[in-house]
């Protein structure tokens, strides 16, 4: 009578397995990307096999991020990592990031995005003015230097008129998943080129506020599950 026995090589370990004996599985380093409640929710299935020993929760706010790692410092590391994703309409728009808009070309990307404004006629209506703006300066310079290592230079420049409106404001979610919030973006013009940028208080406040309260959610209830589990604020 025949035996089967299957001989597999791993590395330096030699496994010899007989018969029906059970498949031996190699264990692999994971890495699951969620929403910012996504730590939460594997602890919430999973505390009761982890070795909190050799695990940690890392909050970085400024990134609006958390972390959660297990089997710290081994070849079998793995993370667990939320994160409060920000929608690609607010990405677009550029706003408090620095991006320069040249008028017309954000003349088009608000066509574009109507559905960010309270109605249609006001996106249109903005658009226009931006495809055709209208700007007068006057412009004082001065040059002059001594024979006696004088020097004066004068550069000034007084916006007369323009029709880049000061404020826009804008309808939509900051974070993927999140209700629509308002906000005002301020229309920052720069001397040089007319190109403009978005600035919004009014939306980093909004970021602040979300980014806090979702954190301490999850930070709070991990605690209380996790009682040994290692927490640290970047």
């Amino acid at each position: 009578m025949e035996e089967k026995i299957n001989v597999n090589v791993n590395g330096d370990t030699l496994i010899i397995r007989k018969g029906d004996a059970e498949r031996v599985i190699e264990k692999k380093a994971f890495e699951i990307n969620g929403d910012i409640k996504a730590p939460l929710s594997f602890l919430e299935k999973r505390h009761g096999d982890i070795n909190f020993l050799a695990a940690n929760m890392q909050i970085a706010r400024e990134n609006l991020s958390i972390e959660l790692i297990l089997f710290e410092n081994t070849e079998l590391e793995s993370k667990v990592i939320g994160k409060l994703d920000k929608t690609e309409e607010f990405i677009g728009f550029g706003i408090n990031s620095g991006k320069q808009w040249v008028a017309r070309r954000l003349a088009e990307f608000i066509k574009m995005n109507r559905a960010c404004f309270a109605s249609k006629d006001k996106a249109n209506e903005l658009a226009a003015t931006l495809s055709d703006i209208k700007i007068k300066i006057d412009k004082v310079v001065e040059n002059h230097s001594g024979p006696r290592g004088q020097l004066r230079n004068l550069k000034e420049q007084t916006l007369k008129e323009c029709n880049i409106p000061e404020s826009i404001e804008l309808t939509m979610p900051i974070f993927k998943g999140a209700q629509n919030s308002i906000f005002v973006c301020e229309v920052w013009i720069h001397p040089d080129e007319y190109t403009v940028t978005l600035v919004s208080p009014d939306a980093a406040d909004i970021i602040r506020e979300v980014r806090d309260k979702e954190i301490d959610y999850v930070k709070n209830e991990v605690a209380k599950l996790c009682e040994a589990l290692v927490i640290i604020e970047k």
